[in-house]
């Protein structure tokens, strides 16, 4: 009898070590459904200026026919509250779609975000 079984693809990056000025957005796109993904899980790190106040906004939207007409209205809105100083570490789980666009927003008006980085895993099926 034939078996099906999650195989995960680890350790993908989405983006590395980037600076995300201040009061400036950056977006990336995600096939899912060319990838094979059924469900991809997103690790955000961040870190914040010590004289920052502003937080990181991720939003997640998604399309129908890969990415040439995304949603207007984000379907994950995660607010990532700013800790001075520090690196923020953030997982965020999205399954259900074929195509995601990532948006990062550095909602602080003086001081840039550096060393952000997003990685993912997505999940296939395996059929033994």
């Amino acid at each position: 009898m034939p078996t099906s079984r999650p195989a995960w693809t680890e350790n993908q990056t989405l983006q590395a070590a980037q600076t995300v000025n201040a009061s400036s957005s950056d977006t990336d796109d995600l096939d899912l459904d060319a990838a094979g993904f059924d469900e991809v899980l997103l690790i955000f790190a961040v870190t914040f200026n010590g004289s920052a106040t502003g937080d990181y906004l991720i939003e997640i939207f998604t399309s129908a026919d890969g990415g040439s007409n995304d949603s207007t209205v984000p379907i994950i809105a995660q607010p990532v509250e700013c800790d001075p100083g520090q690196t923020v570490r953030v997982s965020v789980s999205v399954a259900g779609v074929p195509y995601i666009a990532v948006k990062r927003t550095n909602e602080d008006g003086s001081y840039s975000i550096t060393n952000e980085t997003v990685m993912y895993a997505g999940r296939k099926w395996s059929h033994t």
